[in-house]
C-alpha cells in the first residue's frame, strides 16, 4: 500500500494484500522493549492514551495463536494522531513487503484503510449486509448515520467494528491482546494475553493442505535451476525458461533506458561507463541460461510475493525464527534452490536432488546458518503463496516437474546414496546428502536438547559431514557448469 491508492481500487488492493497482523492494545504510558535478538515478530506503537501494536508475521506454531501468550516483540513507533490503529496496519503491510513508508505515505495509506471500512459500511448497502456483527457493535452506541459521519474524519479511532471488517477484507485473522499485568489486575507480567480473535475462519482455511497435500518438485535440467527454484517456491509449473527470458529482456531494456536518461552534464560525465554498459551482453541472463536475482524477483512479484535479502533489517524476525516464515531462496555460484514450508512441514527443493528432502524446524535454522557461513546468499520470500496450482492435472507438468506425496519423497530420498554429495561443479563448502538428513535416532536425541545446544550440535554435524568441494562426472547431463559470476542485488 506504499503507492497512493484511489478509492475505486482500495478494496481490491486490500483483499489481495499480504499483511498478516495481530493487534495489541494497551493504555499504559510505557512498555519495555526486548532486544532485537529476542524478536519473534515486529510490533508498532502509537503515542496516545491508548496504544496499538501490530505483530507482523505468521502465527506461532500449531493451533490458534489466539490461545498463545506473546512474550517477545520489538516496538516500532507510529505517530499518535488518532490514526494509530490504521497506521500500525499499513506500516505492517509495508514492512512485510520490505517497503519503507515516508510519514506522508504512512498517513495517506492509513486514511485509505479507514476509508475502505467506510466504503463497506456506509457506501454500499449490499456490502454492508455481510458485516452484521460490525453493525451490531456500532449501533449499540450510536446510529449508523452518526458513525458514517465520524469515520470520514482523519482522527477517527478504530476499534472492534473496524477489526471485524478488516479481517474480512484481508481474508485473515486478527488477534487482540492486552498486557499480562493488566490481566492480573495490576500485577506484573512479561508478555501479552490474547483476548479476542476476528476472522478465525480464515486461519482455519490457511491451515488446510495445499494441492491435495502433494509436493511439487523439479529435477535439474541444463542450467534452469532458476526456473526450478521459482516453480518450487510457487509449488507448481507456473513459469518456463521462456517466461523468465522475457522478464530478463524487459529488465535489460529498462536498465539500458535508464543509462541513457539524465541531464546532459550527467550523461557527459558517465558517457564512457554508459557506453561500456550498453555494449555488454545481458546483465540478467547469461548465454548459458542462468538468471539474475532481479529476474526471480520480477517473476514472484507477478504472484504478489516479495523477495527480501535475509540480512536486511526487515528480515530480522526471520533470522531469529526462520520456522515462522514460508520460503527461502538460496544462491551461490549460479545455482538457485528454494527451501519451502508446505502444509506445515519444511522441505529442501534443491533441483539437484531426486526428491524434496524434509527438514525439522530445529534443523532448518542450523542449516541456514551453515549456508550463510559457506558464502550462500539467502533471500526471504513473503506474501500470499498460491494455495492451489491453477492448472488441470494434464497441464500441471513441464517435462521435468513431478508431484509427490510426502511418503513418496521420503522413499525416494532414502533410496538414494546418502553419502554422495549433490553433483555441483566448482562450488566450495557444499553439503552432502548425508548432511541434510539425520537418522531418526539422532533427531530424537537432538529434540531433547535445549535450543542453543541443539543448534550447535546440528551445525557441528553439518560441518563434519560436508566435503570442502563436490566433484562431478562429465557424463552427468543434469549437472550445471559453474563458470559464471554471482548476480545478486
Amino acid at each position: 500500500m506504499a503507492d497512493k491508492l484511489c478509492n475505486e481500487n482500495i478494496l481490491e488492493q486490500i483483499r489481495h494484500g499480504i499483511a498478516k497482523f495481530e493487534l495489541v492494545s494497551s493504555p499504559v504510558s510505557s512498555i519495555s522493549t526486548p532486544s532485537v535478538s529476542q524478536t519473534l515478530s515486529t510490533a508498532f506503537l502509537g503515542d496516545n492514551n491508548s496504544r496499538f501494536f501490530a505483530r507482523i508475521g505468521p502465527s506461532l506454531g500449531g493451533g490458534s495463536p489466539a490461545t498463545k501468550k506473546a512474550e517477545h516483540f520489538s516496538v516500532h513507533k507510529v505517530t499518535g494522531d488518532g490514526r494509530c490503529l490504521f497506521r500500525a496496519l499499513v506500516k505492517g503491510m509495508a514492512f512485510n513487503k520490505g517497503v519503507a513508508l515516508s510519514p506522508r505515505e504512512e498517513r495517506d495509506d492509513a486514511d485509505d484503510l479507514r476509508l475502505a471500512v467506510k466504503e463497506v459500511l456506509c457506501d454500499s448497502s449490499k456490502e454492508r449486509q455481510q458485516y452484521e456483527e460490525a453493525l451490531v457493535a456500532i449501533t449499540v452506541e450510536e446510529s449508523l448515520k452518526r458513525y458514517c459521519q465520524r469515520i470520514q474524519r482523519p482522527d477517527f479511532w478504530g476499534g472492534e467494528s473496524e477489526l471485524l471488517v478488516l479481517s474480512r477484507l484481508c481474508s485473515q485473522p486478527i488477534i487482540v491482546y492486552i498486557p499480562e499485568h493488566e490481566h492480573r489486575k495490576g500485577g506484573w507480567g512479561s508478555g501479552f494475553i490474547p483476548i479476542a480473535e476476528y476472522g478465525a475462519e480464515f486461519r482455519k482455511a490457511m491451515e488446510g493442505p495445499s494441492n491435495g497435500g502433494m509436493l511439487y518438485h523439479e529435477v535439474q535440467e541444463s542450467k534452469l535451476c532458476a526456473v526450478h527454484c521459482v516453480n518450487t517456491v510457487l509449488q507448481g509449473p507456473f513459469f518456463s525458461e521462456f517466461d523468465l527470458a522475457a522478464l530478463a529482456s524487459d529488465l535489460d531494456s529498462k536498465e539500458r533506458q535508464m543509462m541513457l536518461q539524465g541531464t546532459a552534464a550527467a550523461a557527459a560525465a558517465t558517457a564512457s561507463s554508459a557506453g561500456d554498459f550498453l555494449s555488454e551482453e545481458s546483465h540478467n541472463v547469461s548465454l548459458g541460461g542462468d538468471f539474475s536475482i532481479q529476474v526471480l524477483q520480477k517473476a514472484l512479484e507477478v504472484w504478489d510475493l516479495q523477495v527480501i535479502p535475509l540480512d536486511c533489517p526487515v528480515a530480522e524476525p526471520a533470522q531469529v525464527d526462520p520456522e515462522l516464515e514460508n520460503a527461502f531462496i538460496c544462491h551461490l555460484h549460479d545455482h538457485w534452490f528454494c527451501i519451502r514450508k508446505v502444509n506445515g512441514e519444511w522441505y529442501n527443493f534443491d533441483s539437484l536432488y531426486a526428491a524434496p528432502q524434509h527438514f525439522s524446524k530445529f534443523y532448518l535454522s542450523a542449516y541456514l546458518d551453515s549456508l550463510k557461513g559457506s558464502g550462500w546468499s539467502i533471500f526471504l520470500v513473503r506474501g500470499n503463496f498460491p494455495k492451489e496450482c491453477p492448472m488441470s492435472s494434464s497441464e500441471a507438468s513441464n517435462g521435468y516437474g513431478q508431484w509427490l506425496s510426502p511418503e513418496d519423497a521420503e522413499r525416494i530420498t532414502k533410496s538414494c546414496n546418502l553419502t554422495q554429495a549433490p553433483q555441483r561443479n566448482n562450488m566450495p563448502q557444499q553439503h552432502s546428502d548425508r548432511s541434510l538428513l539425520l537418522d531418526e535416532a539422532d533427531m530424537q536425541m537432538l529434540s531433547e536438547m535445549e535450543d542453543e545446544d541443539l543448534k550447535a550440535a546440528i551445525a557441528a554435524s553439518l560441518m563434519d559431514s560436508s566435503p570442502a568441494t563436490a566433484s562431478v562426472e562429465a557424463s552427468n547431463p543434469k549437472t550445471e557448469n559453474k563458470d559464471g559470476q554471482e548476480k545478486t542485488a
